[in-house]
C-alpha cells in the first residue's frame, strides 16, 4: 500500500487526538492520558511534557494493555522513579515478567502493600 492510501484512510478526528497526544502541555496531557485508544495513550509517552505525575495517573487505570505497560517501562522517568515502579506492580495488568524484574527495586513495606 502506497503512502498517498494510507494517508487517505486516516481518521481526521485520530489525527487530531494523536497530534494533541504530541503536542499538550501538562495540563492538558492529563486528558490526553484519559483517551481509551491505546495508540493515542502510546503517543503521549513521546511528549516531552510527560512526568511521574502523569504517569502515576494513568497507572491507576484498569483498563491498560500489556504493550503499553512495556511501553512505560522503557521510559527514562521510569527507570529513575520508586513511585512509579510501586505503581506499575499494583497495577493487575501488568505481565509476569515485567513485575518480576520491578519486585527486587521495591522496598519492604511496597511488597508487603503488593501481598496485602
Amino acid at each position: 500500500m502506497d503512502n498517498s492510501a494510507k494517508s487517505a484512510t486516516l481518521d481526521p478526528n485520530l489525527s487530531r487526538r494523536f497530534y494533541s497526544a504530541l503536542t499538550a502541555g501538562k495540563e492538558d496531557l492529563f486528558l490526553v492520558l484519559e483517551e481509551p485508544s491505546v495508540e493515542v495513550m502510546r503517543a503521549a509517552l513521546r511528549n516531552p511534557a510527560l512526568d511521574d505525575n502523569h504517569l502515576l495517573a494513568v497507572l491507576k487505570r484498569r483498563d491498560l494493555s500489556e504493550e503499553f505497560l512495556r511501553g512505560v517501562c522503557r521510559l527514562d522517568i521510569f527507570a529513575k522513579s520508586h513511585s512509579l515502579k510501586v505503581a506499575m506492580a499494583h497495577n493487575p495488568a501488568t505481565p509476569g515478567n515485567l513485575l518480576s524484574a520491578i519486585l527486587p527495586h521495591l522496598y519492604l513495606f511496597a511488597l508487603v502493600a503488593i501481598c496485602y
